[in-house]
């Protein structure tokens, strides 16, 4: 069983792999104001200017990029597999041993107190139209 220490900063556990036929997203439900936790349900995934982003850290800087004026972007580069956020090693282990991406959050979210709530997975392919339709 895991303990929160009250003085530590919570955060979260994101995975993103890419590969040459798209790129495959997994997160938690977990998010943390002023030390306290609490569960969320999709605000860590989000379009700007047709780029998906999916973030760990404070919700306030997650707000400012959502919002943001960006540029369009592409990144041209592939088979790159990305584990942040408190839980970012659990969950890099995790697949190192062989675990579906969404395994590894669910064993980041059992050894680390920033990670919990629902676990998530998409394409970001999938997210991008889905988001699109809903306006975010």
């Amino acid at each position: 069983m895991k303990e929160r220490n009250k003085d530590e900063e919570s955060m979260t556990t994101i995975i993103a792999i890419e590969e040459i036929d798209g790129v495959t997203l997994a997160w938690d439900s977990t998010a943390s104001q002023s030390g306290e936790a609490f569960e969320i349900d999709g605000s860590k995934l989000f379009v700007n200017n047709g780029n998906v982003f999916l973030l760990t850290g404070h919700l306030g800087d997650v707000n400012v990029l959502r919002y943001a004026d960006l540029p369009s972007y592409v990144d041209g580069s592939v088979d790159s597999t990305y584990c942040k956020g408190s839980g970012g090693d659990y969950a890099r282990g995790a697949l190192a041993a062989g675990a579906t991406t969404l395994n590894a959050i669910n064993i980041a979210s059992r050894y680390d107190t920033g990670t919990g709530g629902k676990a998530h997975l998409t394409t970001a392919g999938k997210a991008l139209q889905e988001l699109n339709q809903l306006g975010g």
